[in-house]
């Protein structure tokens, strides 16, 4: 990253065996942040990062240079890493969302209890559709079994583990990415399952809700811009 020229190298022991390696200063940064120049309110906008946007796109509008990207990571907490902490875009998310949620999800009522039924790793069949899928994890409080290698269409019906012989009746299946990931209502944000009034978040809509919250992000007003990024400089090279 173009933000880390500006930090010296220093002699370190990363092993804690006295063999010392030179490597980027990265602790200096601590001290720009907590700058009373840095925390002046005045100094930012906020910017709403557009699909398919990269910092550097974003630094070229608003600077007229694409090397100021780094301020970025400099005044947002939440931003550290840019692979993870950057916005995906709409092609990345879906991406994103394929690659972590895969396989299906066999759902059951709240009365229903699996905690100490079928064992992961097993094969499980619908009695009455035939379908078929391995155990890969169960959440008895989002009311989930998640399956992978499914065959045929699971209906509401009984299924039964192919080693433990064990019995759980189930209202159907769903990809696992559209499986609930919590449950929550406007008062009380994230709350257990069976509460009345409460919405289920899948998934899906909990990964999405993630990556939109990442597009809103803190920038240095242009007309501050010169006036900050000499002053980290003096404070990194101090």
């Amino acid at each position: 990253m173009q933000y880390f020229r500006n930090f010296p190298l220093i002699d370190y022991d990363l092993d804690g065996n006295k063999d010392t390696r030179s490597i980027v200063d990265v602790f200096r940064f601590a001290k720009i942040v907590s700058s009373k120049t840095i925390d002046d309110i005045s100094l930012y906008n906020y910017y709403q990062v557009q699909d398919s946007e990269r910092p550097d796109h974003v630094s070229q509008k608003l600077y007229g240079t694409p090397n100021l990207y780094w301020t970025f990571f400099l005044v947002n907490e939440n931003l550290k890493n840019l692979h993870k902490d950057w916005p995906m875009s709409q092609v990345q998310i879906e991406d994103h969302i394929n690659k972590n949620y895969t396989g299906h999800a066999l759902n059951f009522a709240v009365a229903t209890t699996v905690h100490d039924k079928l064992t992961i790793g097993e094969t499980v069949t619908g009695l009455l559709s035939g379908a078929t899928g391995k155990v890969v994890s169960k959440d008895p409080n989002l009311g989930w079994i998640r399956i992978s290698d499914k065959t045929g269409l699971f209906r509401a019906e009984t299924i039964q583990g192919g080693t433990s012989n064990e019995i759980v009746n189930i209202t159907g299946e769903t990809p696992f990415r559209n499986a609930t990931h919590h449950f929550t209502t406007s008062d009380d944000g994230r709350v257990p399952r069976g509460t009345a009034g409460a919405v289920t978040v899948t998934n899906d809509e909990h990964e999405r809700e993630l990556n939109d919250a990442r597009e809103r992000i803190k920038v240095i007003k242009p007309s501050r811009i010169s006036e900050i990024t000499d002053e980290f400089r003096k404070v990194i090279n101090g």
